[in-house]
């Protein structure tokens, strides 16, 4: 029994010190390169009790994706300069595999006890902040989460909840307002912005502008009325506060709009007024 647990610590160790070396090469090297000969971790190990077994299947099922997705079709068409990289293609879909197998190994108390937690939300918050699609971006902050949830994040580190609205909530409403067909999936995007937006934290503020949700923010304001017109210019407003983000804000249209709806006297010509005289026109 004591050899099946040190048998079964041992594989879950392993599976940790994989996913730290996986994520320093994603983020210490511009290529990422390929492994002579691909090691799932279940071959590291001989059968144990029933948990540490599901634990290393898990393990070796989901690091198997994350080679598979980091060392397949590495070459480009040089021919289509329009095509995106496939280095970051590959470096999206491996950190997506790798966190999703950090995600699950969670569940289990031997894994989660095991683990060097400070360096793996060290390198989870760098992929936060970094510029892999929100795809990828999706299952690091559900390991955030899980984490916090698990008492293994330092409340030293900072403020997990508001990075991952800096950096992955807010640019997946605006990507929401800007791509969606479904008129009431931007309404919801919008007003949950306005939601975050009024509690009057500047770098929520700054997020948006990032995201590029100026030019959005001022079609919903040209196409929607109600609730969502109000969201959009109590939104924009906030923006207009930095003098830095009036060129974009004059660039998309609003001005004009903004004095039609001051013109026809409008539920919500006043905050329209308001928002006008921020504004250096």
């Amino acid at each position: 029994m004591a050899e099946s647990t040190a048998i079964g610590i041992g594989a879950v160790k392993t599976s940790s010190y994989a996913f730290i070396s996986a994520a320093d090469i994603f983020w210490s090297s511009p290529r990422i390169p390929r492994p002579a000969v691909r090691q799932p971790c279940r071959t590291l190990t001989k059968p144990s009790g029933p948990g540490e077994g599901e634990v290393k299947e898990a393990a070796g099922d989901a690091a198997s994706q994350a080679w598979e997705g980091s060392s397949s079709g590495t070459t480009c068409n040089p021919e289509n300069l329009d095509e995106p990289p496939t280095i970051m293609v590959e470096v999206s879909q491996a950190v997506g595999a790798t966190v999703r197998l950090l995600t699950k190994l969670l569940n289990f108390d031997i894994f989660a006890r095991s683990i060097n937690s400070v360096r793996i939300v060290a390198l989870l918050r760098r992929m936060l902040q970094s510029s892999v699609p929100l795809q990828s971006k999706d299952w690091v902050t559900a390991c955030l989460i899980k984490l916090e949830s698990r008492g293994l994040v330092d409340r030293s580190v900072g403020d997990i909840g508001m990075e991952i609205t800096i950096y992955h909530t807010i640019p997946r409403l605006v990507e929401q307002m800007m791509t969606s067909f479904s008129s009431e999936m931007k309404r919801k995007a919008v007003i949950e912005l306005n939601r975050i937006i009024s509690g009057g934290v500047m770098e929520y503020t700054t997020a948006v502008a990032t995201a590029g949700g100026i030019f959005p923010l001022v079609k919903m304001i040209e196409e929607g009325e109600g609730d969502v017109l109000e969201a959009s210019l109590a939104v924009l407003y906030n923006l207009s506060l930095d003098p830095e983000n009036h060129p974009p804000i004059i660039a998309a249209g609003a001005v004009p709009l903004l004095k039609r709806i001051v013109h026809v006297e409008s539920p919500h010509w006043n905050r329209a007024l308001q928002l006008l005289r921020t504004l250096p026109v």
